[in-house]
């Protein structure tokens, strides 16, 4: 069977991915037995992303507007009069052929219109844009990658044989609550025959009261269906 190099080498990659991941979000694989039951414990270690919420200081820059009125001088022409005497020459008798014609002087006001230039100051606004920073708190939520321990606990049976738990199950004592049946020891000897002979035909003879306990007989051994006592026999 021939195996490409290529597919060789991405085998040898995937191993060596998986046992890096193994190492780092792995499983830990453990047996423990309580009560007498074996139980296969295994840890898992994932990454679970959370969001945590914290509270930081940061930096706010809003711009307001200011209004800023300047007077600026600025050079403007107007025409403005200007009034001036002038001697003025008038000739009187001119087509008068009784007297003589003679020249007479006068000042007669002449108004003219003269530029003149003048320096005034404007007012002007500006509208300008100030920086204003200021430092509130704010909530900032963040994703951070936690490891979880997911912890699966499956029931394999029960415990082997000499094991701590089923050597904890023996050694516990009985509570004084729990209802338990004493059982005496069986008989040996004579006693042993006569109870074996007894058996045989049904039932045993009491010579007293019955006993507040007894002994249970054997796994197998049927039960009498009739029993004598002193009064006779009891069907």
């Amino acid at each position: 069977m021939k195996t490409s190099l290529p597919g060789a080498i991405a085998a040898v990659c995937w191993f060596i991915a998986l046992g890096a991941w193994q190492g780092v979000y792995g499983q830990n694989t453990e047996f423990v037995d309580e009560n007498g039951i074996r139980y296969q414990v295994t840890r898992t270690v994932v990454p679970r992303p959370i969001p945590v919420t914290k509270t930081e200081d940061r930096q706010i820059t809003t711009y307001r507007q200011q209004v800023t009125t300047e007077n600026v001088p600025h050079q403007q022409v107007y025409r403005v009069p200007v009034t001036q005497y002038q001697v003025v020459p008038r000739l009187h008798g001119r087509w008068n052929p009784f007297i003589e014609p003679y020249w007479t002087y006068e000042y007669q006001p002449v108004t003219v219109w003269q530029e003149q230039v003048a320096t005034v100051q404007i007012p002007v606004t500006r509208s300008t844009w100030t920086p204003d920073t200021q430092t509130v708190p704010q909530q900032v939520t963040k994703w951070e990658t936690h490891n979880q321990e997911i912890v699966t606990k499956t029931p394999l049976g029960p415990s082997p044989a000499g094991g701590g738990g089923n050597m904890a199950l023996a050694a516990r004592p009985l509570s004084g609550s729990t209802p338990s049946a004493t059982v005496a020891p069986a008989p040996t000897g004579a006693g042993a025959t006569a109870v074996a002979a007894a058996q045989q035909y049904g039932g045993q003879a009491l010579q007293g009261d019955p006993p507040k306990s007894g002994w249970q007989p054997l796994p197998g051994a049927g039960v009498p269906s009739t029993a004598t006592t002193n009064g006779g026999s009891r069907y």
